[in-house]
């Protein structure tokens, strides 16, 4: 997968967590940070602040994260996506590129 290609597929899932609320505890459970490496500090911060029960938007997020703007944060939040196997099959795929990277470092 190209580095553009899984950039891609990072913001749609961060998007989907920035945007829609109802899928964020099933992204949280099915993707860790590894999966995320263009967007790992986004991903971290937005899982502290779920846990932490902030119900967090690009505004909280950027607040903490010095490279990611709100402006950035609110426009990945068109590529959101909506439905849980669609979800899921992103996921999957985005574990599957981490588990290679692992393999073949």
């Amino acid at each position: 997968m190209s580095q553009q290609d899984q950039r891609h597929l990072e913001e749609v899932l961060v998007g989907t967590l920035l945007a829609s609320k109802e899928y964020r505890d099933l992204i949280f459970n099915i993707t860790d940070a590894t999966h995320f490496p263009n967007l790992h500090p986004v991903y971290l911060e937005a899982c502290q602040q779920h846990v932490g029960g902030v119900l967090f938007n690009e505004d909280t997020l950027s607040a903490m994260l010095e490279n990611f703007s709100s402006s950035y944060l609110l426009d990945i939040q068109i590529n959101m996506i909506a439905g849980e196997d669609k979800i899921k099959s992103y996921a999957k795929i985005l574990k599957d590129t981490a588990d290679r990277r692992r393999i073949t470092r």
